[in-house]
């Protein structure tokens, strides 16, 4: 397997990674989201199950359409920037956040409450990278469909 002509395998290889790291979370390790009147409670091995669902469907797209892409520079590009933003989400949810460190569980500590707000900017930002990123996916599938000489990545 080449992985600079196929860069793809990139994703299957952090997708089995994310997978294998859920199985060393705590079974009690929950990040806890708070939208409007709803209060959700996510494990940490179903976020990082996420992860490892979302790298191995653009991995899975990949290898069915990479003959039409048009470039491999910004198939790298894009495999790059969402491999760092998922990684940079993983590692800012699961491991990096703890606004309510030493709290009793038994109320709600609106001191931390700009803890909470800054946690959102960092996600959103995250966020919005990974979109980004699959703006320049889509980009390199169109213009492939659209030329006359797509590169296909296997070479």
């Amino acid at each position: 397997m080449k992985l600079r002509s196929r860069p793809y395998h990139l994703l299957l290889f952090a997708g089995i990674l994310f997978v294998l790291l859920s199985f060393f979370t705590g079974q009690n390790d929950t990040t806890d989201i708070h939208l409007h009147d709803t209060y959700l409670v996510i494990g940490h091995a179903q976020i990082l199950w996420f992860f490892a669902f979302l790298a191995l469907l653009i991995w899975f797209i990949y290898t069915i359409i990479n003959r039409f892409l048009y470039s491999r520079t910004l198939a790298w590009i894009h495999i790059v920037i969402t491999l760092i933003a998922l990684s940079l989400l993983a590692w800012t949810v699961l491991f990096k956040f703890n606004a309510m460190a030493g709290a009793p569980r038994r109320y709600e500590d609106w001191s931390a409450f700009d803890a909470y707000t800054k946690f959102n900017q960092v996600i959103t930002t995250f966020v919005l990278i990974a979109m980004f990123a699959q703006l320049l996916f889509l980009l390199n599938f169109l213009i492939g469909v659209f030329k006359s000489k797509p590169a296909n990545l296997k070479h």
